[in-house]
């Protein structure tokens, strides 16, 4: 069963908000994810302990992002909102290194 606290760093969101499940079976929208998250910890996990554990709120999604008269996330969702700020730094997710662009 996922945490029920939003993975995104520094997020602040209570009960009551929508969460979502990282994507599944779609790697590089995945890697995103785990970018704009902004987490350490998820660096260290396989995509699917971090599905399996995690989920990232509402509150990072654009109104944009969900389907028509649904809280479900349209397939090609990314959080794109009330992100972390980090610097300019290459980190390695699954032997694929990733330039953080938060």
């Amino acid at each position: 069963m996922p945490s029920p606290i939003c993975v995104v760093m520094s997020c602040k969101s209570r009960n009551g908000i929508s969460k979502h499940r990282f994507p599944k079976n779609d790697l590089p929208r995945f890697e995103v994810w785990v970018q704009r998250c902004g987490n350490p910890k998820l660096l260290t996990m396989t995509p699917d302990q971090i599905y399996k554990s995690y989920l990232v709120c509402d509150l990072h999604f654009d109104t944009d992002c969900h389907s028509e008269g649904t809280k479900l996330l349209k397939r090609n969702a990314i959080p794109t909102l009330c992100l972390p700020v980090c610097e300019l730094i290459n980190y390695c997710v699954n032997h694929i290194y990733v330039k953080c662009l938060c």
